[in-house]
Order: C-alpha cells, then structure tokens, then sequence
C-alpha cells in the first residue's frame, strides 16, 4: 500500500501476506529496512483460525528482530511468546530511518498438517526490501 505523496520515493504503508500457508516447524522471514517518515511505529499483526476452547490447537508465533543488535520483540506486550492468543501483535515505536527488521512467524504447534495466516506490517518501509 502506497504512501500518499511518497510514491515517487518507493515507499510503502503496510507489507500485507494473506492466507499464507505454514508447517510444523517452519519458519517464514520478512526483511524490511525503516524509511524516514517521522513519528510512525512498526506495528505487526499475525492472526490465523482456531478452534474454540481453551486452549489453542495451532500455535504459530510472530517475533519482530531488529537486525543491528538482534534484540527480539515479543507479542501482545511480552517478553516471551504468546501460546494463548491466535492475533498477536507487536508495536515498536522509536524507530530511526535504515534499520533493519526481520519479521518471522513460525509454526510453532500445529495440529493440523499446515495453518493459513495472515499478516500486516504497517510501518513506512522502502518498497521491495
């Protein structure tokens, strides 16, 4: 999703993966490099169907890197993985142009032979990153 009146620069509002397939075990990575819009924070938003009950029958997790010192960033305020909520959200706010992010969802605990997802980052990032 563009920018509005950034489109000339490359520049993108949101990087959007809907009904992506994922396995037991596996790992999906998205690369994403900070452009200079002031005052907008990464947010990324992972959520996938469940059934109901108590407790979760697929677990995927969703962790935000920061590539210069790898510090990770957890879901829904944590400091760990989140095996209880099947949306799960991360909000960096001070973030400064040229660093990079990783976005990685994994499935973590699968009772199904794979689970769809979907997932938004909205941040201002350069297209094609």
């Amino acid at each position: 999703l563009p920018l509005a009146g950034r489109e000339d620069y490359g520049l993108r509002m949101a990087l959007v993966r809907d009904r992506i397939s994922i396995t037991q075990g596996s790992r999906h990575k998205y690369d994403l490099t900070v452009a200079s819009c002031d005052g907008i924070p990464i947010s990324a938003t992972l959520v996938w169907a469940d059934e109901p009950g108590e407790t979760l029958l697929n677990d995927l997790d969703l962790v935000l890197i920061r590539r210069s010192d790898g510090r990770i960033f957890h879901p829904n305020g944590r400091d760990k993985r989140d095996k209880t909520n099947n949306a799960e959200r991360i909000q960096v706010g001070r973030i400064f142009e040229g660093e990079k992010y990783r976005v990685r969802v994994r499935g973590t605990n699968l009772n199904a032979d794979s689970v769809r997802y979907s997932l938004i980052v909205t941040d201002c990032q350069r297209a094609g990153v």
